[in-house]
């Protein structure tokens, strides 16, 4: 985004996603940065897209703690452009910490008709449809498109996530284990919710009673150098 903003400073949606990404983080350390975003875009928004100023707005509505609105922004987004992947995580991303399984669902579900397998991104979409069917309770659906997901995009951790909650709620441990089971630096260079796979790999061993193999993955991946 940086280099983008570095070449056209006045790209409005790279400096809409500088926003989105600090938003993204969770703290307030970020909203100076956040602000001077919105301070950057809103002066000039009438002059962009229909679609760039829809983003332009929902990151003022989540910017000002309105997260129905944001979502109600992105779903605008979706019905006009449904291969708007950014609008897809980030509403997805807004459910999924709000609790909103059913809006998951009913987020994918609705863009879905609209993508193929020819569409970059795809398998992508597939991962967060994935984990929408997990959380709603259909879990046979859940893991054939989990598994169709990763195939499609191996790196998708979200792809390998909705799966993993599969096998544990299923009781398949040892399926489970061999399912989180990379290379020691497999995941090395992905986001921190590495971590949060980890974890999942861990429970695996510790329901099958195999409380070495907990402390390992502990050690090794979980909380290494504690």
């Amino acid at each position: 985004v940086k280099a983008a903003l570095a070449l056209d400073p006045d790209f409005v949606l790279a400096r809409c996603l500088m926003g989105y990404l600090g938003m993204l983080l969770g703290t307030v350390a970020t909203r100076p940065m956040v602000a001077a975003c919105l301070a950057a875009i809103e002066p000039v928004a009438d002059a962009v897209t229909p679609r760039e100023r829809r983003h332009v707005r929902a990151l003022r509505a989540w910017f000002d703690g309105d997260l129905d609105r944001a979502v109600g922004e992105w779903d605008a987004i979706l019905f006009a452009w449904p291969h708007d992947l950014l609008a897809l995580r980030l509403q997805h991303f807004a459910h999924f910490w709000a609790g909103r399984s059913h809006g998951l669902r009913a987020a994918t579900s609705a863009a879905l008709p609209a993508w193929s397998e020819s569409v970059p991104g795809y398998g992508h979409l597939l991962a967060m449809h994935a984990f929408a069917l997990e959380e709603t309770g259909d879990l046979v659906r859940a893991e054939r498109v989990g598994r169709q997901a990763a195939g499609l995009v191996p790196d998708d951790l979200w792809a390998v996530h909705a799966v993993a909650h599969v096998l544990e709620v299923s009781g398949r441990y040892e399926e489970g284990t061999a399912w989180l089971e990379p290379p020691p630096d497999g995941w090395a260079d992905r986001n921190p919710f590495r971590g949060h796979l980890w974890w999942h790999a861990a429970l695996f061993p510790l329901e099958a009673g195999d409380h070495e193999r907990v402390l390992e993955l502990y050690d090794r991946a979980i909380r290494p150098g504690d």
